[in-house]
């Protein structure tokens, strides 16, 4: 029993020299067990140990017989990686098999960009050195502020700066992130008003930005426009800013229509139905010549050689009151008052012929000669009526009037809404209008008194006498009454020079005189005597182009006679 003991513990013993390496390389050892009780035995366990060497190398082999049992092949002199000895070739050996200590399994020092996760030291390892992937190259987890762009950033540039050009959120800077990005933005309000004064372009709300500023600006189009002037006020004629694209050529921002800017933001030109200032002589609407204003606006005026005529020219033998007026041809056409007929005088020979008789009224009171249709016009009293003849046949009912109309006149183009009109100023104190197209008959204005007679001066301005009210008004198309003059003794006459500097005033109470007032400053200066019909009936009068008076007086009969203006 106890040689079985020593055998098994012999064995054990063998076996651990052999792991720890305690055989001799070369040598041959052979041991045999006797039994102490004085028996012997067969050696139950042998070594054969062959040495070959080849290059230095020397290689062992053990074989163990009883019991069949053989041991491994070992490597001398080189290690084993997981050995737990750092050999030669080695960064390190630690004896295990864990990538996620200092110590790998292929015996190298753990390092980032392995492709492990070293615990404690690393976030993260995808085994590469790209930088903006989930795993920088210091293997760190991507994150905002760390100077690198991963995952989802936009930028990141490594501050905390929100003025710059990438916000703390790894964001691009942008309009509208409410903040004001140095050098690029002047404001960021984060809202989408664009009304207020930061609007979406982030620049501080101006006028030409296209956004329209509440409370600041009427419009905005980027600039001018039909509708919005380059001010950022809605485009208006008459507002003072020129505007082409709403078709202005001039915005003088006044009412003027004797300037180098005139209604509808025109610049001023000849033929426009207004007088330019130091520019124009006349302007008859039209650049026609032979109509008393020619393609210049030069007057081209009736002229009578007065020197040469048969005056006083007698036309006919009752009342000399009513108007006169100059014809296409220059004759005089001739109201022939109570006798109800329309005379004309010739104005190269001074002979009188018969344009019209028996015509129905009480009286003929004004008349007036109108280029655009070559019609002469005649108003009548009782029935109050607006006549019309081509100057040589019978007058044709126009419309019916609605007071005695003591005289009549062309407006010219511009007087408001009634260019080329006839208007006419009656005894119930009223300026109207009569369309002779659409027989529509308007009030101008209307005021106290009795109006005896009107004139246009040159420059398109209305002037009226009030024969009770003793005044003479100006009259706007609107009909506004401005005093010109007052203090006079029953005006019922007037005309103006061909360069409106003059209004001559036929004063019947003021000792039977044409006076002169000056325009436009109203200074009266004492005319001509002459011979006056009383009453608030028109007492003719005219000037032509070398400004000779023609007017309408008596010898007993009624007379057309002439004198040089002073």
């Amino acid at each position: 029993m106890r040689s079985t003991h020593r055998i098994t513990f012999f064995r054990a013993a063998l076996s651990l020299g052999v792991a720890l390496g305690t055989g001799c390389a070369g040598d041959d050892v052979a041991t045999s067990a006797t039994d102490t009780d004085g028996g012997s035995s067969t050696t139950d366990a042998s070594t054969t140990s062959t040495s070959t060497s080849t290059s230095g190398a020397t290689t062992s082999t053990t074989s163990a017989g009883t019991a069949g049992e053989t041991t491994g092949p070992t490597t001398g002199g080189g290690g084993v990686c997981g050995d737990g000895a750092v050999d030669p070739g080695e960064e390190c050996d630690d004896g295990n098999a864990d990538n996620t200590d200092a110590c790998l399994d292929t015996c190298m020092s753990a390092s980032c960009g392995d492709g492990f996760v070293q615990a404690r030291v690393e976030a993260c390892d995808d085994g590469n050195q790209v930088d903006d992937d989930a795993c920088s190259n210091t293997c760190a987890l991507p994150t905002c502020g760390d100077g690198a762009v991963q995952g989802d950033e936009e930028c990141d540039d490594g501050n905390a700066e929100e003025t710059d050009a990438c916000l703390s959120t790894c964001l691009n800077a942008s309009c509208g992130d409410g903040f004001v990005q140095d050098g690029v933005e002047a404001c960021d309000d984060a809202n989408g008003d664009d009304t207020d004064e930061c609007p979406g372009s982030c620049q501080m709300a101006i006028c030409g930005d296209g956004f329209v500023w509440a409370d600041n600006e009427e419009c905005d189009a980027g600039g001018e426009s039909a509708e919005c002037d380059d001010d950022c006020t809605a485009a208006t004629c008459g507002d003072g800013t020129l505007n082409a694209s709403a078709g202005e050529a001039c915005d003088d921002g006044n009412d003027v229509n004797t300037d180098e800017c005139v209604d509808g933001c025109a610049a001023a030109a000849c033929g426009d139905g207004f007088v330019w200032a130091d520019n124009e002589e006349c302007d008859d609407g039209n650049t026609d010549p032979g109509d008393g204003c020619d393609g210049e606006c030069k007057v081209e005026s009736c002229v009578w050689d007065i020197k040469s005529l048969p005056l006083p020219i007698t036309v006919h033998p009752n009342n000399f009151y009513g108007e006169i007026a100059f014809d296409k041809n220059c004759d005089l056409i001739v109201g022939g008052s109570f006798n109800h007929t329309l005379y004309r005088v010739d104005g190269g020979d001074g002979s009188v012929t018969t344009i019209a008789m028996n015509i129905n009224g009480n009286s003929v009171n004004g008349v007036a000669y109108r280029k655009s249709d070559d019609m002469i016009y005649v108003a009548v009293d009782s029935p109050n009526v607006l006549y019309v003849t081509d100057g040589n046949g019978p007058l044709t009912n126009v419309v019916n009037l609605p007071a005695i109309t003591n005289a009549i006149a062309v407006a010219p183009e511009g007087f408001g809404n009634y260019g080329d009109q006839i208007i006419g100023v009656t005894t119930a104190g009223t300026v109207i209008a009569v369309d002779p197209g659409s027989k529509m008959v308007s009030t101008v204005g209307t005021t106290n008194g009795t109006m005896s007679d009107l004139v246009f001066a040159p420059d398109g301005t209305l002037y009226v006498a009030n024969y009770n009210s003793n005044r003479i008004d100006k009259v706007s198309s609107d009909g506004v009454f401005t005093q010109l003059i007052g203090g006079l003794s029953s005006p019922d006459g007037l005309a103006v020079d061909l360069d409106g500097s003059r209004l001559f005033v036929a004063q019947y109470a003021g000792g039977n005189r044409i006076d002169t007032v000056s325009l436009p400053g109203a200074v009266l200066t004492p005319g001509k005597m002459v011979t006056l019909d009383g009453g608030y009936y028109t007492t003719g009068i005219i000037i032509d182009g070398a400004d000779h008076v023609i007017y309408k007086t008596s010898n007993g009969s009624a007379v057309i006679d002439a004198y040089d203006a002073p």
